[in-house]
């Protein structure tokens, strides 16, 4: 089975990284 606690880790590293994305476009 897959853990939760590494389900939600690997959710929050994405939402991060689109945030992350969101910001460096809008800084060009």
């Amino acid at each position: 089975t897959f853990p939760l606690d590494r389900a939600g880790e690997a959710i929050k590293t994405l939402a991060d990284r689109k945030v992350l994305g969101k910001v460096v476009v809008s800084m060009e």
